[in-house]
C-alpha cells in the first residue's frame, strides 16, 4: 500500500511540475526566442526531475523484488544445537523456534546416550498431578524447572 501511495506521489509531483512549468513559460514569455529559451529551461528542469524520480522508482522496485529474510538464527535451536555448543550439564536452556524465532524454555538431558536430548515428560516428586485430561497433555502443563510435560510441540524437535 505504502508502495503505491508512493509512486502515485512521485507522479503527482511530474504532473504538478509540468503544469508549474507551462504556466511559468507562458508567464515569461516576451518574444517567440525568449519563450522557446524559456520553455527549453523548464524542460530540461522536469528531465532532471523525472530522472531522479525514475531512479526513485528503480530503488523502490529493487526494494519490492528483495527476497524477504528469513528469521535470523538467533542462537540454538534444540538440544543438539545446545550440545554442540559446548554445553555438557543437564538442565534448562533456552532455545529459539526456526519457524517463528520465538524463545522457548526446554530441558536437554546431557546425559544419556552422549547429550543432546529433548524432555518431554519430567517426573520427579509427584508434586504435578498428571492424571489430567488429553486437552491438558495437547497443550502441557508444569514447569520446565521441576515435574513437566511438554505438550505439542513443533515437529522438528522430533525429527531433527
Amino acid at each position: 500500500m505504502f508502495l503505491v501511495f508512493k509512486i502515485f506521489l512521485i507522479y503527482g509531483l511530474i504532473t504538478r511540475r509540468g503544469v508549474l512549468a507551462q504556466s511559468t513559460v507562458r508567464d515569461s514569455c516576451s518574444g517567440v526566442d525568449d519563450c522557446e529559451e524559456s520553455a527549453r529551461m523548464w524542460l530540461e528542469k522536469l528531465e532532471l526531475s523525472i530522472g531522479q524520480m525514475q531512479q526513485q522508482i528503480d530503488a523502490i522496485q529493487k526494494e519490492i523484488q528483495r527476497p524477504q529474510e528469513q528469521p535470523s538464527r538467533h542462537g540454538p535451536h534444540d538440544c543438539a544445537d545446545v550440545l554442540a555448543a559446548g554445553e555438557t550439564e543437564s538442565g534448562i536452556y533456552t532455545v529459539w523456534l526456526a519457524d517463528t524465532g520465538r524463545q522457548v524454555d526446554i530441558f536437554c538431558d546431557m546425559d544419556t546416550d552422549g547429550g543432546g536430548w529433548l524432555v518431554f515428560q519430567r517426573r520427579q516428586s509427584g508434586t504435578v498431578d498428571f492424571f489430567r485430561d488429553w486437552s491438558s497433555y495437547k497443550s502441557g502443563f508444569g514447569n520446565v524447572s521441576g515435574e513437566f510435560w511438554l505438550g505439542k510441540f513443533p515437529p522438528i524437535f522430533c525429527v531433527h
